[in-house]
């Protein structure tokens, strides 16, 4: 069977989402892992933008492809997973797999959510004092349950379903004019490339 460009890109992108989503400190996990949650929840070579559904549904796809992996690693009796760490997985992902393949500009592929992190998070809430306001804050605190995740600053990697979804609706609502042509662009803000 000959080699594609779909492997190909699928290969580069499981890795990448894998690599990145396994950085927090008390929760590592092998390379071969992440891509075998990926594969099992569908994502392999055969996954296109055909199956990045209505962009006006987009947060309801994600949040299926997020169960859909938390339930295979729990199927794999691995429950050390958080939403935060899936989402990452999955947003990492289909930035390397669509958005930096030359199909930014695809109405499905431009509403696909961002890899979110600390790094990002942090210099947001420096370009805009609103976004990660007491108010949201204490919002965050209200539907999570580790208290640790907004002592200081709130930590993507244990975010719960219901964090995760407010942060994503906070940038839309903050950062719309940044985002309006494509949600990859509020990653003008990230720093961690200059790492």
């Amino acid at each position: 069977m000959p080699y594609t460009i779909e492997e190909h890109q699928h290969r580069f992108a499981a890795w990448a989402a894998a690599t990145a989503a396994s950085s927090r400190k008390d929760f590592r996990f092998r390379v071969e892992f992440g891509v075998c949650l990926l594969e099992q929840s569908g994502f392999d070579e055969n996954f296109s933008c055909n199956d990045l559904g209505n962009p006006q549904e987009i947060d309801s796809l994600h949040r299926t492809w997020c169960r859909n992996i938390l339930f295979c690693a729990e199927q794999g009796l691995n429950t050390g997973l958080s939403y935060g760490i899936v989402a990452k997985l999955v947003n990492c992902y289909l930035k390397a797999r669509f958005v930096c393949s030359g199909l930014c500009h695809d109405e499905r592929v431009k509403v696909l959510h961002p890899p979110i992190d600390r790094i990002l998070l942090q210099e947001l809430n420096e370009q805009n004092e609103e976004f990660l306001c007491p108010d949201v804050l204490n919002q965050l605190r209200q539907v999570g349950e580790v208290d640790r995740l907004v002592e200081a600053f709130p930590s993507w990697s244990y975010f719960n379903e219901d964090q995760y979804q407010i942060v994503i609706n906070r940038i839309r609502d903050c950062f719309h004019d940044d985002v309006q042509d494509g949600f990859w662009k509020i990653e003008k803000y990230w720093k961690g490339y200059q790492g």
